[in-house]
């Protein structure tokens, strides 16, 4: 069994130690329990495009941890292997990345938030849709070689930007009630109040997701969608990676869960 606890602290440099603590609650019981805990799902590169397809939601014993490709195991030990980066050195360079994930079975997000370095990063949206339904593999904003590995793709490059790029995925998404066959924006990262200015210095502030209800189904495939650019003129070369969390509860059988039980020694599948 695994817990997590989680502390934002939004005081100003400097600020004297804080102390805090993180209360738990159990009830134990034999009867069996759905499935239940924190899901992960990574966008990083290079990267084949079999990598980034790693399934999300992989339903293993209740509030385990589902690991995804961007960590590799060794032994016992989860070492991270992101290596990723975004070369802003040119004044306002834009960027894309993308990445198509499929569930292993039927799951019920109930919150939803986004790791990703948001002074580099206008927003990233979960979409359930393919990257095909999307428009996103055979167009400018494709950002996977020949070969399948990850390159983001410049925008910049091809005279477009940020804006472009979020006009032409809404224009392939459902943007009212009466459209059932087209792809959704289940949930944006969004800015809002992100960042705070404390005597002439940015700070970045914890903001959760933007989101509908929504759930994961078993084999059918969602597309995180990753819009970059320095909001600030740092124009630097920056380690990136972009990084859905969440916690769960599946909708799955007893017999299902056991049949894509993976043991704790090969945790990635």
């Amino acid at each position: 069994m695994e817990i997590m606890g989680e502390l934002i602290d939004e005081r100003a440099e400097r600020a004297p130690p804080l102390s805090f603590s993180i209360e738990y609650v159990y009830r134990w019981t034999f009867a069996y329990q759905r499935a239940a805990g924190r899901v992960s799902a990574v966008m990083s590169f290079p990267k084949k495009f079999a990598e980034q397809e790693m399934q999300f939601a992989l339903p293993m014993r209740p509030f385990l941890d589902q690991l995804m490709p961007s960590y590799s195991r060794r032994g016992t030990k989860v070492v991270p292997s992101i290596a990723s980066t975004l070369n802003f050195t040119t004044p306002g360079v834009d960027y894309l990345v993308w990445a198509q994930k499929e569930g292993h079975f039927d799951a019920t997000m109930v919150l939803t938030w986004f790791h990703t370095h948001h002074a580099y990063t206008v927003d990233i949206w979960i979409i359930n849709g393919t990257a095909s339904e999307l428009g996103l593999v055979s167009s400018a904003y494709n950002c996977y070689d020949r070969d399948g590995t990850v390159n983001p793709a410049n925008l910049t490059a091809t005279n477009l930007t940020v804006e472009d790029a979020m006009s032409y995925v809404r224009e392939k998404t459902c943007q009212g009630e009466v459209c059932a066959n087209r792809p959704k924006v289940l949930c944006r990262m969004t800015q809002d109040g992100r960042f705070e200015n404390i005597d002439g210095k940015k700070y970045g502030r914890y903001r959760a997701g933007h989101c509908q209800p929504w759930s994961v189904r078993r084999d059918e495939g969602f597309t995180l969608v990753a819009f970059h650019r320095d909001l600030f003129r740092s124009q630097l070369v920056v380690s990136m990676h972009d990084e859905v969390y969440g916690y769960y509860v599946g909708n799955v059988s007893r017999a299902d869960e056991l049949r894509f039980q993976v043991p704790q020694g090969n945790i990635l599948r």
